[in-house]
């Protein structure tokens, strides 16, 4: 069994069957599965519902040492799959997992005109700030509005299965290269995907 907060060291190769874990939730939670200390980007992992044995998330490896899944899970018995996708694959990892009180969605418009606004004003005293919600249907579209009274620099990423966004200033069709910093004026988040949970994450960048 896993144990919330505590990780276990494992082994996984190819020619061997996949490595299962098992852990329950007594109430709603918030979960975070990390993959880590791989001695070669060889080792994928799934989460499961181990009692009707649906596929709930999963975590493919794209050449990284390390992996993140993230999902809000309701009280039940859950299966973590580890395994090694390829021939000749084989590594040795730790599988943490971490365990904390549910996070709230936020009710999210799909028009510039009632988007949900996530910043205003200047970077000045800005805290990090994180926003969880879940698609409705597919090909939804998130969006989140964001005002500058000052020239402005923002991290921002999301956290999610087949999501993609784009930062647009107001009046404009093509995506901004963030990179390049806020100047002042209005912004939206755009976040379009299928049925799933994300976040998004907005940190100030100094």
């Amino acid at each position: 069994m896993l144990i919330p907060n505590t990780s276990v060291q494992g082994y996984v190769s190819y020619e061997t069957t996949a490595n299962e874990y098992f852990f329950d939730l007594e109430s709603a939670q918030s979960v975070q599965l990390w993959l880590t200390k791989q001695v070669s980007p060889s080792a994928n992992f799934e989460l499961y519902d181990a009692d009707t044995g649906r596929m709930l998330e999963f975590c493919m490896n794209f050449g990284n040492l390390s992996g993140l899944m993230e999902a809000q899970l309701e009280a039940g018995h859950y299966k973590v799959k580890v395994f090694a996708p390829e021939e000749g694959q084989a590594t040795s990892y730790e599988l943490l997992l971490r365990v904390s009180d549910p996070i709230h969605g936020v009710d999210i418009s799909n028009s510039e005109e009632d988007a949900f606004p996530i910043f205003e004003g200047g970077a000045r005293g800005f805290v990090d700030a994180y926003y969880n919600t879940k698609f409705e249907y597919i090909n939804d579209v998130d969006v989140y509005k964001m005002e500058f009274d000052a020239p402005t620099n923002l991290f921002i990423s999301v956290l999610g299965h087949f999501i993609n966004f784009g930062i647009y200033r107001k009046g404009d069709d093509e995506p901004i290269d963030i990179r390049e910093g806020f100047d002042v004026g209005t912004y939206y988040v755009k976040i379009k995907g299928y049925s799933g949970d994300y976040k998004l994450y907005v940190h100030p960048n100094y």
